[in-house]
């Protein structure tokens, strides 16, 4: 499967940059000019309220930021359903009204060809998305649950131990 938006990026175990160590990435852009996406599996534990006190009633009053990426940290942007359910971009100055929303702090990105590169040397699976993955709880099991998901011997992987000198 090949990169593009609404897929997600597994960490494969070959993956050597701690920031991308067993994430789960959702691409929001891909094209000739690079890719960018929000890893979904690092929470964060700033307030939605407190940075945009007129999302509270949209997310709910103990909404989190959760970490999107390394790019740009101190930019907010937002994850929502779209028509078709569909998972996509928000516009937070738009946003509707029972129309799940997940907000994140920067954002995960490669230069054009970067990304292609880096899934043909098995550095990320490209596999498909559910909603679940944005909205669903327990977003520290995230790769673990996409990777118990996956119809081939990548499951298997789901059993990798953190540390293999307790193996």
């Amino acid at each position: 499967m090949q990169p593009q938006a609404g897929r997600l990026l597994i960490a494969t175990p070959l993956i050597d940059e701690p920031v991308f160590y067993r994430t789960v990435v959702l691409l929001l852009d891909h094209g000739q000019h690079g890719s960018a996406g929000v890893v979904l599996n690092r929470p964060g534990d700033e307030l939605v309220a407190s940075l945009i006190p007129g999302l509270e009633p949209l997310v709910g009053p103990e909404a989190t930021i959760s970490i999107g990426g390394p790019v740009e940290a101190r930019g907010v942007l937002g994850v929502t359903l779209g028509d078709a359910g569909e998972l996509m971009p928000a516009d937070l100055d738009e946003v509707i009204d029972g129309v799940p929303l997940k907000i994140y702090r920067g954002y995960a990105g490669w230069e054009p060809g970067q990304l292609e590169a880096e899934v043909a040397d098995e550095v990320w699976w490209v596999v498909p998305a559910d909603a679940a993955d944005v909205f669903g709880p327990v977003p520290l099991q995230r790769w673990y649950e996409v990777v118990a998901r996956q119809n081939d011997r990548r499951r298997w992987y789901k059993h990798l131990p953190d540390d293999f000198s307790v193996n």
